[in-house]
């Protein structure tokens, strides 16, 4: 075997195990391989070994554009499993400037990613079978990446890659997909102004490639995928459409309430005897002192919970104590002469629960108030539970940030109390539950 037929069949073997990969890369493996000594017996120094093996790169590959390029360049291998016909191909100059753009269709996932801040696809198909080419996109995923969330053919979120792809279980609580997969950690942030992408064909097609296109040039319609990386002409021209924050007086654009929900929503006022107009809470003074209790110890009763009842429950309870405040806040603005702002208050909540608050109101100089409520049918004292997001967006929000805590939700005359700025500040946070993975 000569030596440059042993250069290609290493960089073969080494791209099938790795997908996409600077040249850089490869000519540091082929050079601790086990077999360097006897390919580079002739040459002195790595810079020598390099050109070697950059040169036999750039012949094999045919690339004429690139033969005399010094950048470095992103290969992938062609097929996944090692053959007598195998390729490798070059991807895109590596020295790019700015973010890479993407466009992942999530539908009936979009809730679950988002939520968690992920995409996930499998790395095989059921059948064993390798992977689409849609899937395995997310190796291409660099931190800084711009991903557009399409659902029904609208751009319903913004995310920003945070990681570069890892091997992960299945998230998701189904059977669809094989186990073991890709994983890419996204930071999201939902928009209520994203365009539908039908709506905008005519200026888009041109932008859209001819292979591999996420739409139907014909007609905006969505192909079937997971990822499909864009152009950045196309991902500029979406991104002028996005605004930094969530407001919207369109909000059932972005999600629609369940039948299920609907009907748990108006069976809570109907037990209530409650109609809109007519609901509302007291205001009361925060704790004086901590809620803390004085001893970590605890009582444990032995008794089987029903935690299907128990979840409806706990969602009735939220659903109630958001619906109050909602009120509330609307009341308030009214009474204060400021209809306007009233008209504006939204109840995010009702339409999907990852905002980090619950409320978006406003005060009486129009200034936005991001409202998280707490539910409780127990006392003024009882401690309430917060998630992570929820901490962040406290953190992000601070000044613009309010806790409204419900109590008594069972008695005739539910109250309030609330505080303003960052969970982090505000409240001691002790942890109580975590996310457990099985170490290798």
């Amino acid at each position: 075997m000569t030596q440059e037929q042993t250069i290609i069949n290493l960089v073969k073997n080494y791209l099938v195990h790795k997908g996409f990969v600077k040249l850089n890369n490869i000519q540091n493996h082929i050079i601790d391989s086990q077999n360097s000594q006897a390919i580079f017996n002739n040459y002195a120094s790595e810079t020598a070994k390099k050109a070697k093996i950059r040169d036999t790169i750039y012949k094999y590959s045919k690339d004429s554009d690139i033969a005399m390029h010094s950048g470095e360049y992103l290969f992938e291998s062609k097929y996944e499993k090692v053959t007598p016909n195998q390729e490798f191909r070059l991807i895109k100059n590596s020295k790019q400037e700015g973010p890479q753009y993407f466009i992942v269709f999530q539908g009936k996932t979009y809730k679950e990613e988002y939520k968690e801040g992920i995409l996930w696809a499998p790395r095989k198909s059921k059948n064993g079978s390798d992977p689409k080419f849609h899937w395995k996109n997310l190796t291409a995923c660099q931190p800084g990446d711009i991903v557009f969330s399409i659902v029904n053919n609208r751009v319903n979120a913004k995310g920003i890659v945070e990681k570069k792809a890892i091997l992960a279980p299945n998230p998701f609580d189904n059977d669809l997909w094989i186990n073991e997969g890709w994983l890419v950690d996204v930071d999201y942030y939902m928009v209520d102004d994203g365009i539908k992408i039908k709506d905008h064909i005519d200026i888009i097609r041109p932008m859209l490639t001819d292979k591999y296109s996420p739409f139907k040039k014909e007609t905006g319609n969505g192909n079937v995928g997971y990822l499909f990386k864009i152009s950045n002409e196309l991902g500029r021209y979406l991104n002028q459409f996005i605004s930094d924050e969530y407001k919207s007086d369109h909000i059932d654009d972005i999600f629609e309430i369940s039948e299920d929900e609907e009907t748990i929503l108006e069976s809570i006022l109907e037990a209530e005897g409650l109609s809109e107009a007519d609901m509302m809470i007291i205001e009361d003074a925060p704790p004086i002192k901590s809620n803390k209790p004085n001893t970590n110890k605890k009582r444990v009763r032995y008794k089987k919970t029903d935690y299907l009842k128990k979840a409806e429950r706990d969602i009735k309870k939220g659903y109630f104590a958001e619906k109050l405040v909602e009120a509330y806040e609307k009341n308030y603005l009214i009474s204060i002469g400021r209809e306007d702002l009233a008209n504006k208050v939204k109840w995010v909540a009702k339409e999907a629960d990852n905002f980090g608050y619950d409320i978006l109101s406003f005060d009486e100089n129009g200034n936005d108030k991001y409202i998280e409520v707490k539910g409780t049918t127990l006392g003024k004292s009882h401690p309430f539970d917060v998630s992570k997001n929820e901490v962040d967006t406290s953190i992000e929000k601070k000044d613009n940030y309010w806790i409204y805590r419900v109590y008594n939700l069972d008695s005739n005359q539910p109250m309030f109390y609330k505080f303003n700025g960052s969970l982090e500040e505000e409240c001691e946070l002790i942890p109580s539950s975590y996310k457990a993975y099985i170490k290798e």
